[in-house]
């Protein structure tokens, strides 16, 4: 099953519009979550040294805000247009997967690892996301495919060094990809062969100190991400096993292609000794280079989070499932038998495409758009809307999706509870004195357990529930007065 140019070419545009297609199906389906609208609000401030400052303030890098600014300037804030633009980094995520996969190995290699990488569930949710996660993995693959040119041919210097700024700059997960590139590249400098290596010491440790210096305002970044971990414990779950598990189900989308998959990666290894040297790497240096990229961002999280605060979660470690799907696509590829092959691939196919279809029929996010809706038709003046959730209040429902200006508002009495305020009966009782002088009131619950039971206790005595309705994670109550 050699595969000719025009062929590749043919095959290439084939899964590019299907990867393409499969990101843009129902691409606002779903309405924006908190995230994203802070992602929107930030990107449309006008000022752009006003985006760089309040991104100074978070946690995120400021560089994705920048794009996507520059983006809605051009095609607006809809959900489709803001979410579009990491349609298209996803798109060309599948382009770079088949440069690399066809520069480490072969064009077949990276036309299998470019069709994983299209049917892939877990990087078709991220690229229908306002949210850097689709810019991740690109920039991943332009920094290895860089590295290991600078690597074989010591040219590209300045490429590697401005790719791997961006992508530092993009989330801090980009240390993680700086140090698999660190890692094997001193360790084949000291114990493997040197001269498959055209850079040298000075100029590699030269590289990096060119890098971290660019990269030194992201200091302070860094420090609010730790502290931010720090002081929200519930954020990420504290990782086990099983989040290992879910990590490789994720980037498989579902358990029986993980398993095809690493059948696949286990014949890859098994006969890597018979794969062709190229680019002055042989086929172990090759498969040690994809074995780094696929543990160290898994790995080095995990242990972090075994004695610190949890940082360990799929969406940030996704670069290492480029790796993932290369090491498979080489499996693929060195399968002999054409119709074992041709069946290995259409299993991939029907799974994957089965695993998207089903998260098309899910509704993941918060529905604030519906509950926005709802109550824009339904409320009457002098009503009163009573949030438990301040964050989404103000960047969700106010700044983005309700216009109505002839209602009140109000914040849940007590202690907030960041991001959130569960309902519990001491604060709830407190509610009595916000609603006052109000005949309904409109209670807005956002992530909360049996906050509908507690609700439903305290007012029951006065009121009476005119509607209930339940948005995915938001809870939506319409109280009238007896």
């Amino acid at each position: 099953m050699k595969l000719k140019f025009n062929k590749t070419i043919l095959l290439l545009l084939g899964i590019l519009s299907l990867g393409l297609l499969l990101r843009i199906y129902g691409l606002n389906k779903e309405s924006f979550w908190l995230d994203e609208c802070i992602s929107v609000r930030v990107a449309s401030l006008k000022n752009v040294f006003l985006v760089i400052l309040i991104r100074y303030k978070s946690f995120h890098p400021p560089f994705y805000y920048l794009l996507l600014r520059n983006w809605i300037n051009i095609f607006g804030s809809s959900e489709f247009s803001a979410r579009f633009l990491s349609v298209i980094l996803g798109f060309f995520a599948i382009i770079m997967t088949y440069k690399v996969g066809s520069y480490l190995f072969d064009k077949e290699t990276g036309i299998f690892a470019s069709l994983i990488l299209a049917l892939s569930r877990f990087h078709v949710y991220y690229s229908q996301e306002a949210r850097m996660y689709s810019l991740m993995p690109l920039f991943g693959l332009i920094s290895m495919y860089f590295f290991v040119k600078l690597l074989s041919e010591d040219k590209y210097g300045k490429s590697y060094i401005v790719t791997n700024t961006l992508l530092i700059y993009t989330h801090h997960s980009g240390l993680l990809i700086i140090l698999v590139q660190n890692i094997y590249f001193l360790t084949v400098l000291f114990f493997g062969k040197k001269k498959t290596l055209k850079i040298n010491l000075k100029r590699w440790v030269l590289s990096q100190a060119v890098i971290a210096i660019l990269c030194i305002p992201l200091v302070r970044y860094w420090i609010v991400f730790l502290l931010n971990i720090q002081g929200n414990p519930f954020w990420i779950p504290q990782p086990s096993a099983t989040s290992l598990m879910k990590t490789f189900t994720d980037y498989s989308g579902s358990f029986p292609v993980l398993l095809l998959f690493l059948l696949l990666i286990g014949f890859s290894l098994i006969t890597y000794k018979n794969t062709k040297p190229k680019m002055n790497l042989s086929g172990g240096s090759r498969y040690y280079l994809l074995l780094l990229w696929l543990s160290v961002p898994i790995v080095v999280p995990f242990a972090i989070s075994q004695v610190s605060a949890p940082l360990y979660t799929s969406k940030y470690i996704m670069t290492a499932s480029l790796a993932f799907y290369i090491l498979a696509a080489k499996g693929i590829s060195i399968i002999k038998n054409n119709k074992l092959k041709y069946a290995v691939v259409s299993i991939i196919v029907i799974f994957s495409l089965v695993s998207i279809v089903k998260q098309y029929k899910r509704i993941d996010k918060p529905q604030w758009r519906e509950v926005s809706n709802y109550i824009t038709e339904n409320a009457k003046p002098d009503d009163l809307l009573m949030f438990n959730d301040p964050a989404s209040k103000k960047e969700i429902f106010n700044d983005y999706y309700f216009k109505r200006t002839d209602v009140e508002e109000k914040i849940f009495p007590g202690k907030i509870n960041a991001p959130y305020m569960l309902p519990t009966y001491e604060n709830v009782e407190k509610l009595f004195e916000s609603v006052k002088g109000h005949d309904r009131v409109w209670i807005i619950l956002s992530h909360t357990l049996d906050g509908d039971k507690v609700i439903k206790k305290t007012f029951k005595e006065s009121y009476n529930i005119v509607y209930y309705g339940r948005y995915n994670s938001i809870e939506l109550f319409l109280f009238e007065k007896k």
